[in-house]
């Protein structure tokens, strides 16, 4: 098992691909997929490592099957390093928290779907610049039931070390994790609104909702919020697209982009009206949200948006 802050579902990228690099003297980051980086239990600030770079499109995948359906998936992946690398692909069952971090699980798990799951192969070697377009295909059992199939694609870099001093190297893992949902037969959210409220969130006092998926498929919010704060001024907010899974209750922020100062220096109490979108459904909200009053309590909750999947009907 491993764990990663959850990157994939919120993190914004404007190609819809995305470059995840560990380079020497270089900090990394993920682009709209997971990215994990295991060592030996080294520092951050003390390690140096050879270059682990790839970029992987679509960064996640949101297909829609029947029972007894097959269908095949193709998955690009370009080396941008400069050496020769090998990577191991397969695949992962995944856990997502309600503080936004992920646990990858290589051993199935209960209820996993990942033996409907075939992989063109387990290992590919890229040179610099090459490009692989990575077959997979999922075949649901006839008798599947309606609801829904999720895993990861596991991209991992091979033989990459990192290099804590001039006379010692430690083995390193690097891995990009790209997520797939199948929603099945006639699966769906039900997305309702169990709590309203305003939490600080990085410092900030920021609106909050708890929403509960009470379907059987994932969810995600859209939609665009009228707000009007203490001193009349008016601007706009949408929700976080983070996944909300069947059964669980997720905290959803709602923020306006950074730059409306309006929004951003706003008064509270605030008022939020308007429609919350999601699947083909909507439902309209009416609060007052009021300053918490034990401003100290901090509350981390992620609230990027994500980048667009690869849809298959």
């Amino acid at each position: 098992m491993s764990a990663c802050a959850f990157a994939d579902f919120f993190t914004n990228s404007p190609t819809g691909s995305s470059i995840n690099t560990v380079r020497k003297n270089r900090s990394w980051r993920s682009l709209g997929l997971f990215i994990t980086v295991l060592t030996a239990g080294l520092s951050s600030t003390t390690i140096r490592a050879q270059e682990f770079a790839a970029l992987v499109t679509p960064p996640r995948y949101e297909l829609f099957m029947q029972p007894g359906q097959t269908t095949h998936q193709i998955l690009e992946i370009t080396h941008m390093g400069t050496q020769v690398t090998p990577y191991r692909i397969y695949t992962a069952d995944w856990t997502y928290s309600s503080e936004g971090t992920v646990n990858f699980f290589e051993p199935l798990q209960t209820g996993s779907c990942r033996q409907w799951v075939a992989l063109e192969r387990r290992e590919i070697t890229l040179a610099s610049q090459a490009k692989k377009r990575f077959r997979f295909e999922i075949s649901t059992p006839p008798d599947a039931a309606a609801g829904e199939c999720r895993f990861a694609v596991m991209i991992e870099g091979r033989d990459l070390k990192v290099k804590a001093t001039d006379a010692i190297s430690f083995p390193m893992a690097a891995r990009i994790g790209v997520v797939v949902y199948v929603t099945i037969g006639k699966a769906a959210p039900l997305l309702e609104v169990a709590k309203m409220s305003a939490e600080i969130v990085d410092g900030k006092i920021t609106p909050v909702l708890q929403i509960r998926n009470a379907g059987n498929a994932h969810g995600r919010l859209s939609g665009v919020l009228d707000a009007i704060d203490a001193a009349g001024v008016k601007f706009e907010l949408s929700p976080a697209t983070l996944p909300i899974l069947p059964g669980e209750i997720r905290k959803i922020v709602l923020a306006a982009p950074t730059d409306d100062k309006a929004a951003q220096s706003a008064r509270y109490p605030i008022k939020i009206s308007g429609n919350l979108e999601w699947a083909d459904q909507k439902t309209a909200i009416s609060h007052i949200f009021v300053a918490p009053a034990s401003p100290t309590i901090t509350t981390s909750v992620p609230n990027k948006v994500e980048a667009a999947p690869n849809r298959t009907q």
